[in-house]
Order: C-alpha cells, then structure tokens, then sequence
C-alpha cells in the first residue's frame, strides 16, 4: 500500500519537479539571457560559464588598471614601432655620440656603430652609454699593449746590450742594412707588425747576417764597432796576465793597471 501511493505521488507530481529541475539548470545555462539584447551575444562572454566566473574576471582587471604593462610584440613591424616609442631615432645619423678622450674613431668606424645601434633598437642613452663603455675598455687595452710592448722593447734592448756591448750600435746598424739589402720593405713590415724585429735572437741573427757582408766593419764609417764584452773581458785577462801588470817595479806597471781599469768601465758601460 505504502508503495502503491509514493508511486501515485510521483505520477501526479513528477512533471512539476523535472520541469523545475530543468528550468534551474537552463537558467544557469542561458545567464546571459537576462543580459540586453546588444551584449548578450558578445563573443566575449561566451568563455564565462555563470556570472560568477564574469565577476571574478572583472576583478583581475579592475586590479590590472594603472600598472604599467609591456606587449612583447611578435612581428618586425611590432618591434620596431616598439623601438621607437621606447626612443629610438628615427635613423642611425639620429644618435649623437660623444668622442672618447684619447681614442679616434673615423667616420666609417662611427657609422657601424650607429647603424648596429639602430638595427638593435637602442635609445639614445643606450648607445652612448655602450660606445662609451667599449670604447674606454678599447683604450685602456691600447695603453696595456703599448705599456707592455715598451717593456718588452726596453729588455730586449738591455739583453743586447750586455751581450754587444761596445758594438751595440754597429750590429744594430748591420742588421738595419741586412734587412734593407736582403729582406726589402715586405720583411721590414712583416718584423715590424709581428714585433718580431725588436726580438734580439732576430737582431742578432740579423746582425750576422749583415757581418757576413760587412767583414771590414765599413758600416760604422770609422771602421771601428768598439769591442764586445767576451772581447774586453779576453783582453783584460791578457793584461792583467803580463809581467809588465804582475810586478810594481816593472816599466809601464801603472800603465797595464790603468788600461785593466779602463776596460772594466767599458765592460760596465755596456751593461
């Protein structure tokens, strides 16, 4: 009996409870109904399920407003209209970069730059802030390699010096002329531009080249280059080994021992 009148129940009211279950869930499906007419179709609300997924995304907007956003662009044009409203000149001849104290730029060398500049979108500050700060590291590096190639130049100088000594100049002036007569001005620039002609292995090398063709010595005008240190060394033994040296009594003593004397300030002179 029980079950026979729930069933009675539920054929006399079942049409009023599904049509209300499904007018519920058509409401909630179709809220933009209740919306006018010239908005309720925007494409625009169709992502929205419910009003509260609309209000919630009114809420991130509303917090959005007044700070500042950036669009990353996606095309070139996109990129360079981007360029140029964060400042960029409207050509490469636009920017104006100062000069670097102690360092030239030619004209050709500062177009590259402006126009690398303008191809990568810098401003104005950009570009000569980068230009300046290359082109100081370029300077300091110049002044270290010069700083360095005199310090270089200045030891080679002081090996030669104590392996020539009096005859310095001489070989220096013979292996001048070696590269003139047999090197020409193509080695002349290769020695200079490898710094190979301030190495002494090469000046000496040179040198000997040059004695080979100047066996009279004729390079230094007088015909006499002056002795090197083994032969001043060799001649003060040679002295100093004679009697006339040995014994204070002997004739031309004070003379052997004030030749020793001035051959050891040559030897010191030359280093």
């Amino acid at each position: 009996m029980f079950i026979l009148k729930n069933i009675f129940m539920e054929e006399e009211s079942g049409g009023e409870v599904q049509g209300g279950a499904g007018g519920e869930s058509g409401a909630v499906a179709n809220w933009r109904d209740s919306l006018s007419e010239d908005i309720r179709d925007n494409e625009s609300l169709s992502k929205f399920t419910d009003i509260g997924a609309l209000a919630k995304s009114y809420i991130n907007a509303e917090q959005m407003i007044g700070k500042d956003k950036i669009v990353i662009p996606s095309t070139e044009d996109e990129w360079s209209n981007a360029y140029q409203k964060l400042g960029r000149p409207d050509s490469p001849d636009g920017y104006e970069i100062g000069k670097v104290e102690g360092l030239e730029v030619n004209d050709d060398a500062m177009g590259f730059f402006k126009g690398l500049f303008h191809q990568t979108g810098l401003n104005q500050s950009q570009a000569e802030g980068l230009f300046k700060g290359f082109a100081e590291h370029i300077r300091q590096t110049m002044e270290s390699e010069n700083s360095d190639f005199e310090s270089r130049q200045a030891e080679a100088e002081a090996e030669l010096k104590r392996e020539f000594g009096e005859t310095y100049d001489t070989k220096l002036k013979i292996a001048k002329r070696a590269v003139e007569e047999f090197g020409g001005d193509d080695f002349s620039n290769f020695l200079e531009e490898s710094e190979f002609g301030n190495h002494p292995a090469m000046i000496k090398f040179l040198a000997k080249i040059g004695e080979l063709n100047d066996e009279d010595n004729s390079i230094d005008g007088d015909g006499n280059p002056g002795l090197s240190p083994d032969s001043i060394k060799a001649e003060i033994a040679q002295v100093m080994g004679s009697t006339v040296y040995q014994e204070r009594n002997a004739v031309g003593h004070d003379a052997a021992v004030k030749k020793v004397q001035e051959l050891y300030n040559r030897l010191y002179a030359s280093g």
